[in-house]
């Protein structure tokens, strides 16, 4: 791929992290963290650049959050960028999670260590390095990438960076937790 893929993540697949998750027919059966950032103000299409100080600016909060992708494709790997983003980038159900510690706005979220665990026993960890570099990274990426095409991002939207970890394999009755070590954690039941 030339650049990183935009998926929309839509209402009616949100969920509160205190919900109980229906998986639905999701066919890929994986759980990938994330880092969701929420907007303080609209997106200025006026303006030609947002620089990183311009992107720091616009986030009111930082949340958890867990995604369910999901694709229509069997092997979404081989389909090519064009059906990728015909297909939403693999971007389903998500779940959003609590409001994380006000104090990774004191530290690089690049290297911050995020966990993600099935039943207390499989885990995989990620650094938020694996984001573009950095969930600030890409999301002055996308900031850039909306003014480019002139696609509005209003005050109160969130916005989910990418995954951090490795999708990891999820099934019905599964206990999923993310745990972000000291900026919070919270678990998902499916």
């Amino acid at each position: 791929m030339k650049s990183p893929l935009a998926g929309v993540l839509l209402e009616e697949k949100k969920y509160d992290f205190n919900e109980r998750i229906d998986l639905m027919s999701n066919h890929m059966a994986v759980a990938e963290v994330e880092f969701i950032f929420k907007m303080k103000s609209d997106l200025n299409l006026s303006k030609s650049f947002y620089s990183k100080q311009d992107t720091l600016s616009m986030i009111e909060s930082l949340h958890g959050g867990i995604e369910l992708p999901d694709s229509r494709f069997m092997n979404f790997t081989k389909v090519g960028e064009t059906n990728l983003i015909a297909d939403n980038a693999c971007a389903n159900q998500f779940i959003l999670g609590p409001k994380l510690s006000d104090n990774w706005k004191n530290k690089n979220l690049k290297n911050q260590k995020v966990f993600i665990s099935v039943n207390d026993a499989t885990f995989k960890y990620g650094l938020g390095e694996n984001v573009l570099g950095s969930p600030i990274f890409a999301l002055n990426w996308l900031l850039n990438e909306l003014l480019e095409f002139k696609l509005p991002l209003k005050r109160g939207h969130f916005v989910a960076t990418g995954t951090i970890t490795k999708p990891i394999p999820i099934k019905k009755g599964d206990i999923v937790k993310a745990d972000y070590s000291d900026l919070g954690n919270f678990q998902i039941i499916l």
